[in-house]
């Protein structure tokens, strides 16, 4: 019947601002890379009910129109698109995709309720990713290596997943401990260093910022 696919038609329009939503997430949030095909599947869907509520709450309209005449003894059917409600479904879509987006990668509001000790997670995937979000892009570190060696320098990039490990620390040096007690400092020619999985990377200090690099 004819209306069988106008329905499909609401169905199919009400989905997709969710698929978008949810996009828009997967692709801005670290921890939804991780996510399970089904997992991914859930969230379009619950993303897709916000959408539908902000949408009804707001425009209370649909984005179709279905329209019927009769000529002789058939009915005919003709479904229009409301350019309108359209637009405002999608502009609905993108904006809680990004506000979802926001929360996630500010911790809201995770944070909020570990202050009251209702939960003791965070929005993110790992430890590590929550320590360089917080505290990594250009912060002074002292990397120590499994060698024995440490590195000196501004933060600059890191892998988001601890699985990788890698730190592009820029205006390093590398530092040395005698047994004397001496510290010895050799700056590293160029931008900087990328120090990746392999390098052995033991531990990450963060300090206190100097006040003119190294290399000036």
């Amino acid at each position: 019947m004819p209306t069988i696919g106008y329905e499909a038609g609401v169905v199919l329009l009400m989905l997709l601002p969710g698929l978008i939503a949810a996009r828009i997430v997967q692709s801005f949030c670290v921890g939804a890379a991780k996510q399970s095909d089904f997992d991914k599947v859930v969230e379009a869907l619950i993303h897709t009910f916000c959408v539908v509520v902000v949408y009804a709450v707001f425009v209370k309209r649909l984005p179709l129109q279905i329209n019927s005449w009769t000529e002789g003894n058939k009915t005919h059917y003709s479904v229009d698109a409301l350019r309108g409600p359209l637009l405002w479904l999608l502009l609905i879509a993108v904006a809680w995709g990004f506000l979802a987006m926001i929360c996630n990668n500010l911790d809201v509001p995770w944070k909020w309720l570990r202050k009251f000790g209702v939960v003791s997670r965070s929005a993110r995937n790992s430890v590590w990713h929550d320590t360089f979000y917080e505290h990594g892009e250009l912060n002074y570190v002292q990397v120590e290596l499994s060698d024995g060696r440490f590195v000196l320098g501004y933060l600059q990039h890191y892998s988001d997943q601890p699985e990788d490990g890698s730190l592009f620390v820029g205006d390093a040096s590398w530092i040395g401990y005698g047994q004397d007690g001496q510290t010895s400092v050799v700056p590293i020619p160029g931008p900087g260093i990328l120090l990746t999985k392999s390098s052995g990377i033991v531990n990450v200090a963060f300090l206190k910022p100097r006040s003119e690099p190294a290399n000036s």
